[in-house]
């Protein structure tokens, strides 16, 4: 059951990681407590839910940087973030670098 809940749990992040980032929304739509899902998580990953779900924002946020025609603003956006303050606190925190920092390095 532990991993049936694990590969679910991937498959929906997949699914949803551009709206949503509340392990709260993950639980609800498996049917089990965002503890449950956590302790699960952990024990099958390593990793608890809200730091594989930061794992993929970050990775997507990469992703989205990669392209140039899209503002820093409009990845954040399109991450959900309320503004782009938010989104580079929020990829600062994750990463270390700001977000035009990690488009610039890939830009070198």
């Amino acid at each position: 059951r532990n991993q049936e809940l694990t590969k679910e749990f991937k498959s929906l992040l997949s699914l949803y990681i551009l709206q949503q980032r509340n392990v709260g929304f993950y639980a609800e739509k498996l049917s089990v407590s965002p503890k449950h899902l956590s302790q699960t998580l952990k024990q099958e990953t390593g990793h608890s839910a809200t730091a594989l779900i930061s794992k993929a924002t970050i990775l997507e946020a990469k992703v989205l940087l990669q392209d140039v025609s899209m503002s820093i603003a409009q990845v954040g956006y399109t991450l959900s973030f309320k503004n782009p303050s938010q989104f580079g606190k929020y990829f600062k925190s994750k990463t270390s670098i700001t977000p035009n920092e990690y488009r610039k390095k890939l830009l070198l």
